[in-house]
């Protein structure tokens, strides 16, 4: 997590998808979104990752974060 959003490499990753969500590359895949913090809330960050992965065709399950103060 950077910044109470995701990392300019995801960020960058997740833009150049986007071409992809018309053919739902990820369609009946089980998707479950992994962040670490370095001291503040992953909540943004989480439902961003899932919102994502849901655009694309996946079956989100959940989600796991650690924070380290």
């Amino acid at each position: 997590m950077h910044f109470f959003n995701v990392s300019a490499q995801t960020k960058t990753f997740i833009d150049r998808c986007g071409n992809m969500v018309m053919r739902q590359p990820w369609d009946g895949k089980y998707g479950v979104a992994v962040m670490t913090s370095g001291g503040t809330d992953c909540r943004n960050v989480e439902g961003y990752l899932l919102s994502f992965m849901q655009s694309m065709g996946c079956w989100t399950v959940g989600s796991v974060s650690a924070t380290v103060a």
